[in-house]
């Protein structure tokens, strides 16, 4: 088994977003997986990254099975780390495959499962309802990650890196090695990027909150592109708005007025 951690000076999740959720940032765990395919009877578990607030820093953990006959290992290893994360664990679409993935192979090797116990927060499903609003074709990580211009380094997908296992459980490559990391570094990295889609919901069903103009302004710009009828431009003078910020309010059914869309600068007039 490989086992890698390392800290980035420059990577800090912004927890603004989660203030919903009554934990501290020591509470939260980030975490995805690598496999050989959907089902774990017949595929095989290589690699559990996972993303924590640990020793003053935010860490990057990482364990590789070297050989398929490792996966009880890293499993083992994983779930005997989680035993300090009592409350929350953020995934995209953790609840429909990496959750059961990992309780199933647990149950096989007997091992203890010490995930059930914890709050799994899925970005997946927190998204899925919206995707009409953010005129998308898919509702995957990288489709999110586009639509907010977050980039990555890695240009595989999980597919695509299944055959670079292979390859380098016989060959032992670096650089194959230096790949699948990657995918799941940025993967993990990634996600906790996607953190402003938590508020979807709050966007949506309530008005007049705060939500992030990272995420607010590529809506609004998408939604006037693909929607003459908000072809409008306003302007707005509000100059109280935090730099991160803006705000919207709006009643489902109808064009945003003004009054409705502040934004600091010129944005497109959109409507629901």
């Amino acid at each position: 088994m490989l086992y890698k951690q390392q800290s980035f000076s420059n990577f800090e999740p912004d927890l603004r977003y989660l203030d919903s959720f009554p934990f501290s940032r020591e509470e939260f765990l980030f975490f995805d997986i690598e496999t050989t395919g959907f089902s774990p009877r017949n595929t095989s578990l290589y690699l559990i990254g996972a993303v924590c607030f640990l020793d003053e820093h935010w860490t990057f953990l990482q364990w590789f099975a070297e050989t398929p006959s490792e996966e009880c290992e890293i499993l083992n290893a994983f779930l005997a780390f989680c035993r300090s994360f009592s409350c929350s664990s953020f995934i995209f679409n953790g609840d429909g495959f990496d959750i059961p993935y990992l309780l199933f192979k647990a149950e096989k090797y007997t091992l203890s499962d010490t995930l059930s116990s914890m709050q799994s927060i899925d970005l997946y499903h927190l998204t899925r309802p919206y995707k009409k609003y953010l005129k998308l074709t898919h509702i995957n990580q990288k489709s999110l990650e586009s639509f907010l211009g977050i980039e990555r380094e890695d240009r595989y997908n999980g597919g695509e890196l299944i055959k670079i296992y292979q390859s380098y459980c016989q060959l032992k490559d670096a650089d194959a090695l230096s790949l699948l990391l990657l995918h799941n570094l940025d993967d993990l990295k990634g996600m906790t990027k996607l953190l402003p889609l938590s508020c979807l919901s709050a966007v949506f069903e309530r008005p007049g909150l705060y939500a992030p103009e990272s995420f607010l302004g590529r809506f609004c710009e998408r939604t006037a592109a693909s929607d003459r009828r908000a072809g409008s431009e306003i302007s707005c003078s509000k100059a109280d708005l935090q730099p991160a910020f803006l705000v919207l309010s709006y009643a489902p059914g109808r064009h945003c007025q003004t009054d409705d869309l502040c934004f600091r600068g010129r944005i497109k007039v959109f409507h629901i």
